[in-house]
């Protein structure tokens, strides 16, 4: 008699089943060894791996809380810090300078990791936030202090070239210009030819992003030279940049590697550190590089200098150090409204006219409640769909 083999169990009740068991053994794994019952303590003992797993989950929680964690020197330690800073920047041959979204944050824009006010960890605050707003934060930005001191740094000659996370638009309004800065993920307010060579970008008083979106990035205009369709300069995570500027990665590749200085501000570097390009071993970034945040970042342990600072007061105290003028900010002086094309060609019959602020017209701002910029509309929703 032949015997039958039985069938496996469905593979949706298999999972249901590994399921509650890792539920039972995270439960048993929160009582006291002592309050543990023979079969209990059995049943551990047969579920090593589980057990192992669910440990180092825990673990890494229990991390990523802790690298949450603001921290702030005191002010005898941040003046002593600062003075390091200077001593290194009076010394540098080439000092490069890598800046991420907590150097915006006093302009009332959000960042990404903070705990009350970051774009990933606290979603549904930022989205409020902005909807809520009587002027949209991204239509009111102006340059902060650290954005100001920057741009005299680098007048002075000071710091050979800024790498910006940023695509707010605000070092070039500070003053910076193009040939001195690398947007390495795009400029809202820039839209670009690739088809002409070499390519062309255009700079616009509005934000070009409207219409685009992840891996979507045509706009409704086209290039008045070979009348080719634009597309945004905006990179999203898990794309590959197709713009030669704002990105400016020939200057950044000239530059990095020579660099004897690279001073990184308001940035966790969870990003950054992938653009392999921008760094050296770790035993030169030992000697190179210092740190500007107010929280953990992935480089903590290779750094020169770590300041745990808020960027304004820092650059303040950095720039009086090095005896440096900084300038408040002055429409008159923004870079953007000089280099902004006022010409605009729409595609296919339409008129090309923006739907979003002009960031220079009074009215227009005034009317800007709800307005929320098409790059930041495509974070908030990837982390919003993340979470279903």
């Amino acid at each position: 008699m032949v015997e039958l083999r039985k069938r496996p169990p469905p593979v949706a009740n298999l999972r249901e089943a590994k399921k509650k068991h890792r539920i039972k053994i995270a439960k048993l794994l929160r009582v006291a060894p002592d309050s543990l019952t023979d079969a209990e303590r059995e049943e551990l003992k047969s579920s090593v791996e589980t057990v192992k797993s669910i440990v180092q989950l825990n673990r890494s929680k229990e991390l990523n809380i802790s690298r949450q964690n603001i921290e702030v020197d005191d002010s005898s330690s941040l003046a002593g810090k600062i003075n390091q800073l200077a001593t290194l920047m009076r010394r540098s041959q080439c000092c490069l300078f890598y800046t991420g979204a907590g150097i915006s944050t006093s302009s009332g824009l959000p960042d990404f990791r903070s705990p009350e006010f970051g774009a990933w960890t606290n979603t549904d605050h930022v989205k409020a936030y902005l909807i809520k707003a009587e002027k949209s934060p991204f239509a009111t930005m102006k340059p902060t202090v650290s954005h100001m001191c920057l741009s005299a740094l680098v007048n002075q000659g000071i710091i050979a070239h800024v790498v910006s996370q940023n695509c707010d638009g605000l070092h070039l309004r500070s003053g910076i210009r193009p040939e001195n800065l690398s947007e390495i993920h795009g400029n809202m307010f820039a839209e670009a030819c690739t088809e002409c060579q070499p390519q062309r970008v255009f700079y616009r008083r509005f934000d070009v992003t409207e219409q685009t979106g992840f891996r979507k990035h045509v706009t409704y205009r086209i290039c008045p030279v070979c009348k080719s369709r634009l597309r945004d300069t905006v990179v999203h995570r898990d794309e590959y940049n197709t713009t030669d500027f704002p990105q400016n990665w020939v200057t950044v590749d000239r530059l990095a590697p020579k660099a004897d200085l690279v001073v990184c501000m308001g940035s966790r570097m969870d990003i950054i550190k992938c653009y392999k390009r921008l760094w050296r071993s770790p035993s030169v970034e030992k000697k190179r590089l210092v740190i500007i945040n107010l929280g953990w970042t992935t480089k903590d342990k290779i750094c020169r200098l770590k300041i745990n600072g808020r960027c304004d007061q820092v650059m303040s105290m950095l720039c009086e150090k090095l005896q440096v003028n900084v300038e408040d900010y002055h429409l008159e002086k923004d870079m953007l409204i000089r280099v902004a094309d006022s010409v605009i060609e729409g595609f296919d019959g339409c008129e090309g006219s923006p739907t979003t602020p002009d960031i220079y017209d009074d009215d227009q701002v005034n009317g800007s409640a709800g307005y929320v910029p098409g790059w930041m509309r495509v974070i908030l929703n990837r982390v919003h769909n993340s979470k279903k």
